[in-house]
């Protein structure tokens, strides 16, 4: 009786597993194919410069190469500049349009609650969060801008176009307020020597220095915050983001408003000092916040954040990986370059297999 021969035996047997068979010479073909194509792209890549920046997550991705493109504006695409540039300055009237809207007393005829402020500006920030976050990352605050060139995430020339995008949209925010509202309902309980929305320190800070630590250190609290949540560490806790800038402004607002106003943003102050025409120790509002953008995100960066890749040549393993800027909306979707590398990675595909 003959034993039945399968083909799993002929695979078996030496002549198939030898150098010499035909499965081993299509694998050797192929894989020296593979290596050559992988060879030669990445000498093309190595011989034509190429222009990197940072994507919303933080992560590095190639724009275009630099000799095929003469388009680009100080190594940004014109269309990206003009993108940040109208989100920030919408997202910046937005705050101070309906947040200075919230203190007009006037309709109401009397005094309004003193959290009231700083509730309503907490959560008209969080919404605006939740509108251009994942557009501009939505700095609307120069002293944001100035920690996100500090932690490396914006070019300097994109810290200007901020700058001015920020201080042009808080102007027209504020002016539009003042346009539409009726002058006696816009004046109504507002001391005339301060104005409506104007950040000024309590008379009873006689000294600049106290202006100045209120504003330095309730500044450092909201950038402390703004560098946690771009935290790479913290890309997976990022649903709730929004309603985390909206408690933290209304208790620094509500805490340290008695004491300066609780500006915190250079923007924010300026709009009203020129349509009220109020400076009042107007130079603490902007060395404070922005000095204190850049010493509060310089310590975070060099004492509590973790090792950053600096090349995209380093292999993407895990989600601790990527160095990023979480977009002030939260989620980060399976689709970004940075998740598709690490679900491509090597090791990924192991533990999936081994699953």
């Amino acid at each position: 009786m003959h034993s039945k021969v399968t083909i799993m035996d002929y695979i078996k047997a030496p002549y198939f597993n030898s150098a010499s068979s035909p499965r081993r010479l299509i694998e050797s073909a192929t894989s020296v194919n593979i290596a050559d194509d992988a060879q030669k792209a990445k000498e093309a890549e190595a011989s034509e410069p190429q222009i990197v920046e940072k994507n919303a997550c933080g992560g590095s991705q190639l724009l275009r190469n630099s000799k095929s493109d003469t388009s680009l504006i100080f190594g940004e695409k014109p269309y990206r500049v003009f993108e940040v540039a109208l989100a920030e300055t919408i997202g910046t009237g937005m705050l101070m349009f309906f947040g200075c809207m919230g203190l007009v007393s006037g309709f109401a005829g009397k005094q309004l609650p003193s959290m009231q402020g700083g509730l309503i500006f907490g959560f008209v920030v969080s919404t605006i969060i939740c509108i251009f976050g994942h557009i501009s990352t939505a700095h609307l605050n120069p002293a944001v801008t100035a920690a996100s060139v500090v932690l490396g995430n914006t070019t300097p020339f994109m810290a200007v176009v901020y700058l001015l995008s920020e201080c042009i949209g808080a102007c027209l925010g504020f002016g539009l307020l003042k346009f539409i509202t009726p002058s006696d309902i816009f004046d109504f309980g507002v001391d005339p020597a301060v104005g409506l929305c104007s950040t000024v320190p309590h008379p009873s800070l006689t000294h600049s220095w106290q202006a100045f630590m209120g504003e330095f250190l309730a500044t450092s609290f909201l950038i402390f915050l703004v560098c946690s949540v771009w935290d790479a560490r913290n890309a997976d806790k990022s649903d709730s983001v929004a309603l985390k800038f909206a408690l933290t402004i209304a208790a620094i607002s509500i805490a340290e408003g008695p004491y300066t106003g609780a500006s915190m943003n250079p923007a924010r102050t300026l709009a009203p000092a020129i349509f009220n025409n109020v400076w009042t120790m107007h130079w603490v509002y902007w060395v404070a916040p922005i000095s204190s953008g850049i010493i509060t995100a310089f310590i975070y960066k060099h004492i509590f954040n973790r090792k950053r890749r600096t090349s995209m040549d380093e292999p993407i393993q895990s989600i601790d990986d990527i160095n990023a800027e979480v977009p002030l909306t939260g989620v980060i979707s399976s689709k970004h370059p940075s998740i598709e590398k690490i679900q491509d990675s090597p090791l990924t595909k192991r533990k999936a297999n081994n699953s």
